[in-house]
């Protein structure tokens, strides 16, 4: 019932794009890093088509449903603008430098387009195959991997787990999902029931190389 209401709700759509920087410092020393990043410090703005105008929605319980959807915590205004976000990350490794422990803390909280407040903490542990091999197939052949796991602290019922690796020394692929799907009862829903999705999903992919 609550599905068709939303399906009848007035919906509306924009796309824009805009240019973001950051700025960061990163300090080395033996076996730990630590480095600081500003993250927008532009703080780039997206135009949008702001709210749905609930007025016109003549049935007052959906109308109600229209205002619950929009309330308080989604931008009011026709622009988006993604804040500054400073944030701290570690890194500490073995001597060899092929395992390393990763974490990362937003010293600020922001929200995205969506008006969800985000704060993220993350760990992760990641080991990198050996670029010096005497076998130059080595680096191509045995790929970087890591796995790591980031709590919104802003918004504790969001946790995700991160998996990714980087391929042949250049290709770089990264999953993450919302980690509550990996309880039993969670993943049985979504493996048997077609409306049933995780809350969070991401995928990435990149190209690394030197210059």
């Amino acid at each position: 019932y609550l599905s068709e209401q939303f399906n009848n709700l007035p919906t509306q759509s924009a796309s824009a794009s805009n240019l973001s920087m950051d700025l960061g410092v990163l300090w080395l020393y033996d076996y730990l890093s630590v480095g600081l990043t500003a993250h927008n410090i532009n703080q780039p703005a997206f135009p949008y088509n702001g709210v749905p105008n609930c007025e016109t929605v003549e049935d007052e319980e959906e109308a109600i449903n229209c205002i619950a959807m929009y309330i308080s915590d989604t931008p009011t205004n026709a622009y988006f603008v993604m804040n500054m976000q400073p944030r701290v990350e570690a890194a500490i490794f073995t001597p060899n430098r092929r395992w390393a422990w990763n974490f990362a803390f937003d010293f600020i909280q922001t929200k995205d387009p969506l008006g969800t407040p985000k704060q993220w903490l993350s760990s992760s542990i990641s080991y990198a195959s050996d670029a010096s091999a005497k076998n130059w197939w080595w680096n191509w052949a045995v790929p970087d991997v890591r796995l790591g796991y980031r709590s919104n602290i802003a918004n504790k019922g969001l946790s995700m787990m991160t998996i990714g690796m980087t391929l042949f020394g250049l290709v770089n692929i990264d999953v993450a999902m919302d980690a509550n799907a990996f309880s039993p009862d969670v993943l049985n829903r979504i493996m048997t029931q077609s409306d049933n999705m995780p809350r969070a999903f991401a995928a990435n992919v990149g190209i690394e190389t030197y210059f």
